[in-house]
């Protein structure tokens, strides 16, 4: 038995890098992977490998900053799966990483996905997994 079989892990950001080799083992550990990005291809993508090495997944885009897109992506994994027993919050964006060339848009942008993104998707996975008592979250 994989150590993870029978369970369903949401990841944020996992449309490429960390996120998709998190995924990745994840599902090859038995995981039903949720794997949602901003842009639904890169997702899509990681399903179909997980898929081609047998394991079960579904990809959706989501906005992590807006609470409709991450609320919208849950539903879909609660429809699909039954539960979410894994969240790894992996979204993230990087500006330009001198801090007097930082405008306040990008300032926003990167707070709105990490700390923002990361408190609707510990909420909304918090509110599925108290239900259950039963739950882990990883933030990256």
């Amino acid at each position: 038995m994989k150590r993870f079989t029978d369970r369903v892990a949401l990841l944020t950001g996992a449309g490429r890098g960390i996120g998709a080799a998190t995924a990745l083992r994840l599902a090859a550990e038995g995981a039903a992977v949720v794997v949602s990005d901003i842009d639904a291809a890169p997702a899509r993508e990681v399903v179909a490998a997980v898929e081609a090495a047998g394991g079960q997944g579904l990809a959706v885009a989501c906005d992590v900053t807006r609470r409709d897109s991450v609320e919208s992506l849950f539903a879909e994994a609660a429809e699909r799966f039954g539960r979410v027993d894994v969240l790894v919050a992996c979204a993230g964006v990087i500006r330009d990483n001198l801090v007097h060339r930082m405008t306040d848009d990008d300032w926003n942008t990167v707070l709105a996905t990490h700390l923002t993104g990361t408190f609707l998707c510990a909420q909304a996975a918090q509110r599925l997994m108290v239900e259950r008592r039963y739950g882990r979250m990883v933030f990256l």
